[in-house]
């Protein structure tokens, strides 16, 4: 298949999500209300503009509000948010220890950091498929 901007809307659509989800080195801090203590710095599993999974040693409920710092790697200035917990599951790391990968959507961003998160977001996929020629890279 010839790389076009056509496969790519294919390819893109072929997902379910509302949004292409990214690997990226981002770190966040969360809180759980009505506690205003952060635990973290963690590592993401994945983002997307509607919201990120992690994984955590403590499990939390599906439909618990959370807090979250989001440290974006280009910026020193956090985006705070609220999200909800979506789902979660179980997940072995090696033989020992047992933790949870949590799924969050977000549901309150104020607008200037949702501009500066929407902006990494679609700056970060579109490097993820475009050359530094901007000629696409899928095969």
């Amino acid at each position: 298949m010839k790389p076009s901007l056509e496969n790519l809307k294919k390819r893109l659509l072929k997902e379910k999500r509302q949004s292409e989800r990214l690997n990226s080195a981002i770190k966040i801090f969360y809180s759980l209300p009505p506690s205003s203590e952060w635990i973290g710095p963690i590592l993401l599993i994945d983002i997307s503009g509607g919201g990120l999974k992690f994984k955590s040693d403590k499990k939390i409920k599906r439909d618990t509000e959370i807090n979250l710092k989001i440290l974006l790697t280009n910026d020193s200035q956090p985006i705070i948010t609220k999200g909800k917990i979506t789902w979660y599951r179980e997940s072995s790391l090696g033989n020992k220890k047992l933790n949870y990968v949590l799924g969050v959507e977000f549901y309150k961003m104020n607008r200037d950091d949702r501009v500066k998160f929407v902006t990494y977001i679609c700056d970060n996929i579109l490097n993820k498929y475009l050359s530094n020629k901007n000629k696409l890279k899928i095969s």
